[in-house]
């Protein structure tokens, strides 16, 4: 018995989650290659592999609702500086204008800055073709484009009643978990 606590103390826990169960599937194997026998041993040598990987899930779950406020936070800074971006824009756009009407006003065609680091130039506007009714162009000079988009959940609907569709096929998306905490839930 004091061999075994002996044992028992010299487990050392990885750091991470992959490679505590990587060690509990390397037991499983051991019972395996033993003809299923479960030594007492074993037992307790799933049990501190179980218990460590449930410790180390629960703290990763916990770091895991942690970052999801930090996502929250990194929204409102990106809409943040979305908004921002956009007013500077616009303010750029009116200032744009204001020259363009200052120069139009004075019949000013080009400002050059005497050090040579800029130049103003009042362009004329650019062609371009403004489509006043689309239906009456020669079908020459327009694109048709036919757009098919399957309903996928009337088939999937059909696929889980055990119907064949040709062309589809009902499939099982990837494992993922949940974490519940404080009645907020989050899929990952």
């Amino acid at each position: 018995m004091s061999k075994a606590k002996k044992e028992k103390a010299m487990v050392i826990i990885p750091n991470t989650l992959w490679e505590m169960s990587a060690e509990l599937k390397a037991i499983t194997d051991k019972i395996i290659e033993n003809g299923g026998e479960v030594t007492e041993a074993i037992m307790e040598e799933m049990a501190v592999w179980q218990i460590a990987i449930e410790e180390k899930a629960e703290r990763v779950a916990w770091y895991a609702q942690r970052e999801s406020g930090t996502i929250e936070y990194y929204k409102a800074v990106e809409n943040a500086a979305r908004a921002r971006r956009k007013a500077v824009e616009g303010s750029i756009e009116s200032l744009k204008k204001y020259i363009k009407n200052c120069m139009v006003a004075s019949g000013t065609t080009q400002i050059k800055k005497t050090d040579g680091l800029f130049t103003i130039s009042l362009c004329n506007g650019r062609q371009s073709a403004r489509i006043e009714n689309a239906e009456l162009l020669p079908m020459d000079l327009v694109e048709t484009t036919v757009v098919s988009k399957p309903r996928t959940k009337e088939i999937l609907q059909i696929l889980k009643d055990g119907v064949e569709v040709s062309g589809a096929t009902l499939e099982t998306g990837e494992k993922y978990i949940t974490i519940r905490s404080g009645g907020k839930k989050t899929d990952g």
